[in-house]
């Protein structure tokens, strides 16, 4: 496809080449798409700044590998394409362009999947200074578990409760992590349920036979640690008495 050269000295396309509507927006439209004279992927969008300011929003486009992950090659091609992309602002006529380069070229047409663009809209230019806040700090009360409870495969070994959340220290054979969603009971009766996840860390095997894997859930409110009796992994109940806890069993077993 055609492309200029901007003052500022970047390679853009021409604009309104292959113009079309985005579905569910009137934010921006498409401009131009395709492989300019360099042989890279340009995809460019066209905003008329209506009830948005181009300069302070968010603009980006979703490209996609069909193979990814399938070979380390095809692995390889999916962060090419992904990372090194050069975005260019800028205005012709008093339209703003939002041009997009990627490091993809027309080789990797037949693996390539371009979807959805986002746009995250700001409505006036952004607010800079200088800002002094103080924030008190405090440690959070936690509760540290020890057990040896075994759950599909995989052994928790640590659980720290915390006035914000649960985590889980575990070993397997293989790196399986936890995915049973967790609830944590409360003396008063009280089940706190929907925690949200916050990943699981794989930290290896060392130079051991099993691996050890860390996950870390958020309550959506606070609680005090000292009043979990017992949490659950799915439907596998472990009592927590003090420090220790266990052995667990099925819920709709529990005396």
């Amino acid at each position: 496809m055609e492309t200029m050269t901007l003052d500022t000295g970047e390679t853009v396309l021409v604009p309104e080449q292959t113009p079309a509507e985005l579905e569910g927006t009137a934010l921006a439209e498409l401009s131009s798409i395709g492989f300019g004279e360099n042989g890279r992927l340009h995809i460019q969008l066209r905003c008329e700044e209506k009830g948005i300011h181009v300069p302070s929003s968010t603009f980006s486009a979703v490209v996609d590998s069909r193979s990814a992950g399938e070979t380390v090659e095809s692995r390889e091609r999916y962060f090419r394409y992904v990372r090194d992309s050069v975005e260019v602002r800028f205005q012709r006529d008093g339209v703003w362009y939002v041009d997009r380069c990627y490091q993809i070229t027309p080789e990797d047409l037949p693996d390539l999947i371009v979807g959805q663009v986002s746009i995250q809209a700001v409505d006036g230019p952004a607010v800079e200074g200088n800002w002094t806040l103080t924030i008190p700090l405090e440690d959070v009360p936690h509760r540290s578990v020890q057990l040896e409870e075994t759950i599909g495969g995989l052994t928790i070994r640590n659980l720290d409760i915390t006035a914000l959340g649960l985590s889980a220290e575990c070993v397997s054979a293989d790196g399986t992590s936890l995915k049973y969603p967790p609830a944590l009971f409360l003396a008063d009766g009280t089940i706190c349920e929907a925690l949200i996840s916050d990943g699981t860390v794989y930290l290896g095997s060392g130079d051991g036979p099993e691996d050890y894997t860390y996950s870390r859930w958020d309550l959506q409110d606070p609680i005090d640690p000292e009043q979990v009796v017992g949490v659950s992994f799915g439907l596998w109940y472990i009592p927590i008495d003090g420090e220790t806890a266990g052995p667990g069993y099925w819920l709709d077993t529990r005396p």
